[in-house]
């Protein structure tokens, strides 16, 4: 295994009750600093299986495509790097997990070689990669996601034919087998793509197999009913140095890239979010630190991680940079924006922390609330409150100042009439 198991087994030796009453919050987000990659690189693809984050491929800026394969635990906030290298190097490829596999995607091996349609595995139960099926259709800078344990891989293009695509293959894993679907409506390449309440959306992306093809174009697949919509566009075009994740508080995010023409644009440090059931984008208000380009962002615990990249627009500069963003909404109003659709307990913000830190969680309806906090031996060690709370987004702050370092748990108990209507429990770690 890629981190020690003892350790990791631990984390789930635990039972508890959780209390939590809440105070008015201002709405906030925030941006913090991670542990950095160990190998800078941009053009690399990330996945995440089983709560940890692997980044796979890249070009580390030496004109060649990278086998690296690195493991991030978001709750430790260490690097694993002694995993086995992807049998083929390569860059600009996708990725997706799915039954915690990683499935990397396309790609080619460097700039000035022909485009993949190669599929590696990696299974982290045993550390070793397999070959699979190769997609019909090789190709780079494409859209990959995993939607009901089967891979969409979407548009991308071949630079050396001159080709932009509007392909659409579904991968299943249990078959092994690659089926042609309806194609996208706009041909792109290097946009940016991520799943949200079981449908696909690709945003902007650039429609030449040369420069100048930006676009502001949004479009939707279903998988259920193989269609695709058109959805409102982008305020602005983004292109190949974004990155998208999905789902997070139920929207969609996409982090830095540019706004105009590639190789030579400079770069953006706007977060824009999407919410699908207004139809409606809007800038969120606090920059990405590092503007970056060509990277890989994923969501983990209601984080979104943005992973490695160029700091530079051309000529590309790898960086390593790891940050984490999470968004939380007040309480204590009825406004359209605290309306929230289910239970939901977030992951605490920042984790790990010293010495505080906020809990937040979601309800769609009145309802008894509980929360405690236990050490790793499952001991109460902090009651933070109880109390019948109104339905909306919630959240409170822990002062563990008091606490020794070490991992902790909190649990959401909801009742209502005396009757358990949900119960979910999370890990933190308090590091001084």
């Amino acid at each position: 295994m890629q981190f020690s198991e003892t350790v990791r087994n631990n984390f789930i030796k635990y039972t508890l009750t959780v209390l939590m009453a809440s105070s008015l919050c201002i709405a906030q987000n925030h941006w913090v600093t991670k542990t950095s990659m160990p190998t800078a690189r941009f053009a690399l693809s990330a996945s995440v299986a089983d709560g940890i984050i692997y980044a796979v491929g890249g070009n580390v800026g030496l004109g060649t495509g990278t086998s690296v394969l690195e493991a991030y635990d978001p709750v430790l906030d260490i690097w694993e790097t002694t995993l086995p290298p992807m049998p083929t190097p390569r860059e600009v490829l996708a990725s997706a997990s799915v039954d915690g596999k990683i499935y990397a995607i396309g790609g080619r091996t460097s700039p000035g070689s022909g485009v993949l349609g190669t599929v590696e595995m990696y299974d982290p139960s045993n550390s070793s990669w397999s070959t699979k099926s190769s997609m019909a259709v090789p190709r780079v800078i494409l859209g990959a996601v995993a939607v009901n344990g089967k891979i969409y891989a979407i548009g991308g293009a071949n630079f050396s034919a001159g080709q932009v695509f509007s392909t659409v293959e579904v991968y299943d894993p249990q078959t092994d087998t690659w089926t042609p679907k309806a194609d996208m409506p706009t041909p792109r390449h290097s946009f940016e793509i991520a799943a949200v309440n079981g449908k696909i959306y690709a945003c902007g992306g650039d429609t030449n197999a040369g420069s100048g093809g930006e676009t502001v174009a949004v479009e939707a697949y279903d998988p259920v009913t193989n269609t695709w919509e058109s959805v409102a566009d982008l305020p602005a075009p983004r292109s190949v140095y974004a990155a998208a994740a999905g789902e997070l508080n139920g929207k969609l995010y996409i982090v830095s890239g540019s706004e105009a023409a590639f190789p030579h644009s400079p770069l953006t440090a706007s977060v824009l979010e999407y919410d699908p059931d207004s139809d409606t984008w809007r800038e969120r208000e606090q920059l990405i630190p590092t503007a970056r380009g060509l990277f890989a962002a994923v969501i983990v615990d209601n984080l979104l991680y943005a992973l490695g990249g160029s700091a530079t627009s051309f000529p590309f500069t790898p960086t390593n940079a790891v940050e984490a963003y999470a968004y939380m909404t007040g309480i204590g109003d009825n406004s359209h924006e605290n309306i929230v659709e289910k239970f939901t307990l977030h992951e605490n913000f920042p984790n790990p922390f010293n010495p505080t830190t906020t809990i937040a969680f979601d309800l769609p309806t009145n309802g008894f609330v509980h929360l405690k906090i236990f050490d790793i031996a499952g001991r109460e060690v902090a009651e933070l409150a109880s109390g019948q709370l109104a339905a909306g987004a919630h959240q409170v702050q822990w002062n563990a100042g008091g606490f020794a370092s070490g991992v902790y748990f909190y649990q959401l108990q909801v009742s209502q009439n005396q009757r358990e209507q949900f119960t979910q429990t999370k890990k933190m770690m308090l590091i001084k």
